[in-house]
């Protein structure tokens, strides 16, 4: 998998995580290994900041439609769309609750993608 599909799938997880306003530690550590072992791919501390930068920046102008839009774009293969998937459920899960705005989320690109 190419880096750039690697870095949407990490930027569809801090969407994830902020996409119900409400940012847990949990969540954030669940994304820093799902980079490390799922994507196997490593992120800088100061790149992974500033991912989550530009995804709450454009979510805070922007809205949710506009963003799974954007987002959900730039992956093309069905593998990379259902391990987009299965890590937002992994993000989902990890701060033991699922809330509606995540569970839309899944079910929106889902739906996108036709998986």
């Amino acid at each position: 998998m190419k880096s750039d599909s690697k870095i949407i799938i990490i930027k569809l997880c801090i969407f994830m995580m902020i996409v119900d306003r409400d940012i847990d530690d949990l969540e954030i550590n669940e994304i820093l290994e799902i980079t490390k072992h799922k994507l196997n791919f490593e992120i800088e501390d100061e790149k992974f900041i500033s991912l989550i930068h530009d995804v709450s920046s454009d979510l805070y102008s922007r809205d949710t439609p506009y963003m799974i839009n954007k987002l959900s774009y730039g992956l093309v293969s069905a593998s990379e769309k259902k391990l987009a998937i299965e890590c937002l459920e992994m993000v989902m899960k990890s701060d033991g609750i699922k809330r509606g705005a995540e569970k839309n989320l899944i079910k929106e690109l889902v739906s996108k993608w036709n998986l």
